[in-house]
């Protein structure tokens, strides 16, 4: 399925879009490779798909003309606050100020809760404003959505759950006692240079998530000892945050005896640097949710190992994740993988299939944003005030 076709079939449900000129998508960043400004262009293209003038801006430029029919919509408002407060354009407020007399309608789309920032001066005072004015509070994801209506219960009934889309968690330094606890993310060419060095022209097993007591980070470093003594031309890898130092100590002693290459902690950014030289991604998670680096892995192509313990095989995204329930059966999945008797044409076919699937259910979440945009137009049409 295409995505136009998707728009076709839903295009019915859109015809207050035609009271809407102009959206003015407001977001922490515009020019950066990050996730939220991804998710920037996709709606910019989609909105353009209905033919709606389009205007990115950021906390660095607000002077852009804001025109009569003008619908303001900010993507991450914690980011856009706190940005806005690094860049000394003034007082929160008059961010808010600003955000109240501009444009036809105003919405908001949460794409994560960090609590911590209501300690910044006036952020709280400043959220408070913009969930106030904002029509409508798109979400993405259940348990966030259930987070912000905890937090904020007088706003919940503005809160509109948008279809799933292809919403990856960051990942990011975990700190300790509110400082960095592995220093800071490391910069682009020192990346490169331990990864160099880490690879050696070896076949990269990786293992991505922070280093602390954890079962699976343990039957890593074991099944690593036996596959490295097994085939000279593989290396353990291991890229993370450090969660606890001293705890941390004993397990980086670990990683040197097994000749485990430890990256550190690394800013996401460059995460697909890493990823794209694995052949194999050992994933950490444990939770009954899908993790982050399954969805990156799966966007590199790579095979996945997850332990059946800690993860429910039937929410696994496709064949090319292996589950295993002891040292054993993990060691076995990797030597069919590294000895060439796990079908690399079949991961990349499920890989492929997947990817399709993805892009497809992204397109969801911007069917349930326009919808909801179409039917919040006609109520300012009709000069019904905010809720």
């Amino acid at each position: 399925m295409h995505v136009c076709f998707i728009f076709e079939r839903h295009e019915t449900f859109f015809g207050g879009l035609a009271l809407v000129k102009h959206i003015l998508l407001f977001a922490p960043a515009t020019q950066e490779e990050v996730g939220i400004t991804t998710r920037l262009r996709r709606y910019e293209r989609m909105l353009q798909r209905f033919g709606i003038e389009t205007t990115c801006v950021d906390a660095a430029d607000i002077s852009v003309n804001v025109q009569a029919k003008t619908w303001i919509h900010m993507l991450d408002p914690h980011g856009v606050a706190w940005h806005w407060s690094q860049f000394g354009r003034g007082e929160l407020h008059t961010l808010a100020t600003w955000l109240r007399q501009c444009g036809f309608g105003f919405s908001v789309q949460v794409t994560r809760f960090p609590i911590t920032l209501d300690a910044v001066e006036g952020m709280s005072d400043f959220l408070e404003a913009v969930f106030t004015e904002a029509r409508v509070i798109f979400i993405s994801a259940p348990k966030l959505a259930h987070q912000f209506t905890q937090r904020y219960f007088r706003h919940a009934h503005k809160v509109q759950l948008l279809a799933p889309g292809m919403d990856l968690q960051d990942f990011k330094l975990i700190k300790d006692n509110g400082v960095e606890a592995d220093s800071i993310a490391l910069k682009h060419h020192e990346l490169q240079r331990r990864l160099q060095f880490a690879r050696a022209g070896k076949r990269i097993v990786l293992y991505a998530g922070r280093i602390a007591k954890d079962r699976s980070l343990t039957v890593f470093v074991r099944v690593m000892e036996k596959l490295q003594k097994q085939f000279s031309g593989v290396r353990g890898m291991m890229v993370g945050p450090i969660e606890e130092i001293e705890a941390a100590k004993p397990l980086l002693q670990q990683l040197q005896d097994a000749h485990i290459a430890y990256i550190g902690a690394v800013d996401h950014l460059f995460m697909s640097d890493i990823f794209a030289q694995a052949e194999v991604v050992w994933d950490p998670t444990a939770s009954f949710d899908v993790s982050a680096s399954i969805y990156e892995a799966m966007w590199m192509k790579r095979p996945t190992l997850v332990s059946r313990q800690v993860i429910c095989p039937h929410v696994l995204p496709s064949q090319t994740t292996f589950t295993y329930d002891t040292e054993d059966e993990a060691l076995q999945v990797l030597q069919r993988i590294f000895d060439g008797t796990a079908s690399q044409a079949e991961i990349l076919q499920h890989a492929t299939r997947f990817i399709t699937k993805v892009d497809e259910t992204a397109q969801l979440e911007m069917v349930s944003f326009l919808r909801r945009l179409s039917m919040e137009t006609k109520r300012v049409d009709g000069k019904e005030s905010v809720g």
